[in-house]
């Protein structure tokens, strides 16, 4: 992970931001199989276009700034975000998950589950305004 990437997650408290989500939407209780079209209508509701990819299960998401992506996968009840963006020629991100383990190797990262579409899109609302924190302190970095 690049410095410039990390000093973002630090700035934005990334790592306590995702552990909060996992809290809040740890439970045992997963939605099997979430209809990719209502997925779809709730990442548009919150105002992003996304496409779906069949073969790979995931949403590409917002892929309109240069450099600076997101991809949503919601199998099996679980919601994983993952960044992607070239910083200083090189590119970096990944699940946020991951990313998490950049900040502080002290914890084992989980994504957060969802058992209903309600439950998914208030997921959805704070996996995003991480992602565009994140978005925001890259460009601010880059000036």
């Amino acid at each position: 992970m690049t410095e410039r990437l990390k000093s973002v997650l630090l700035r934005i408290d990334f790592k306590s931001r995702y552990v909060a989500l996992f809290d809040k939407h740890s439970h045992r209780n997963f939605f099997r199989k979430a209809d990719p079209e209502k997925v779809q209508a709730i990442i548009e509701k919150l105002g992003y276009v996304c496409r779906y990819h069949k073969n790979g299960k995931f949403f590409e998401i917002d892929n309109v700034q240069p450099n600076l992506s997101l991809n949503l996968s919601t199998d099996i009840g679980i919601v994983d975000f993952i960044f992607s963006t070239t910083v200083d020629g090189e590119g970096d991100g990944g699940p946020f998950r991951y990313m998490c383990t950049f900040v502080s190797t002290d914890d084992n990262f989980k994504p957060p589950r969802f058992a209903n579409y309600e439950e998914l899109e208030e997921i959805l609302i704070e996996g995003f305004r991480m992602y565009e924190d994140i978005k925001k302190g890259l460009l601010e970095s880059q000036a």
